[in-house]
């Protein structure tokens, strides 16, 4: 999803914001765990509550206050604009439960005591990135839209990237066999759960390399290959260049003027 984090913090009990109004270069968006506050964004308003997210995309003009005193986090960023993921996050509510939202919460208050946090961070707006995806699709395809089960399936493989992942156990998990769970991939998403964990590990894979301050065999293991060799032919595979060089040319285009 090749996402760049700028800052993120955390604020509780706040009455007011520092800043407003404006038009910001960036994307922003506040998780908020306790509280409301309302935000007016295209001639909309709208009220954000406990355990929402609000997305605020670059070059989008706001005007924001708080309602009750409100907890969150707040995460700056720039997108991957030919990511269809990230070109469903318009401005506004993103469509996340509000349980999933609290699950999320509850890792990112552990995540701001840890040192090195910064990549951690990104798979964090990347998940919610994917979860509101997930839940726009299928709201938007109705009943051609994702089933529960294949929400389910899709949730696990986000949080466990890092992990082996036994599709024939991750199917019975949702009373499927691995046939069954192959025919609802390829309807749903028109492709094979292995296809889709591979893709899914490649992206994150390629974010992790694009901040290039992790050496390929760490990169290697938090996507899931617990051999380097292997991860590097599978991101060859799939991009057609090695790990490093794919550091080397984002690196080399990112410092060009």
């Amino acid at each position: 999803m090749n996402l760049q984090l700028i800052f993120s913090n955390s604020f509780a009990g706040r009455t007011e914001f520092e800043v407003t109004e404006g038009i910001r270069a960036w994307d922003m968006m506040l998780v908020i765990t306790k509280g409301t506050m309302v935000c007016r964004l295209d001639g909309r308003e709208i009220t954000v509550g406990e355990n929402e997210v609000l997305c605020i995309p670059a070059n989008t003009e706001f005007f924001r206050w708080i309602v009750e005193p409100i907890d969150f986090f707040q995460f700056v960023y720039h997108t991957d604009p030919q990511s269809p993921i990230c070109a469903q996050m318009s401005a506004g509510k993103l469509n996340i439960p509000k349980e999933n939202v609290a699950a999320m919460a509850e890792n990112y208050s552990l995540l701001f005591h840890l040192p090195e946090n910064r990549e951690l961070f990104l798979h964090m707006i990347e998940r919610i990135a994917i979860e509101h995806y997930i839940h726009r699709q299928s709201e938007r395809h109705g009943t051609e839209g994702y089933s529960e089960d294949i929400l389910t399936v899709l949730r696990y493989m986000n949080d466990h990237m890092a992990e082996k992942i036994d599709l024939d156990a991750l199917a019975e998990q949702v009373y499927l066999s691995h046939v069954g769970l192959i025919w609802k991939f390829k309807n749903q998403l028109h492709t094979t759960p292995s296809r889709y964990l591979i893709k899914l590990r490649m992206h994150y894979a390629k974010q992790l390399l694009h901040e290039g301050t992790m050496r390929v065999g760490e990169i290697a293991n938090m996507c899931g290959y617990a051999n380097a060799y292997y991860f590097a032919n599978a991101f060859r595979k799939e991009t057609g260049m090695s790990p490093s060089e794919f550091r080397k040319k984002h690196t080399y285009a990112a410092k060009k003027p």
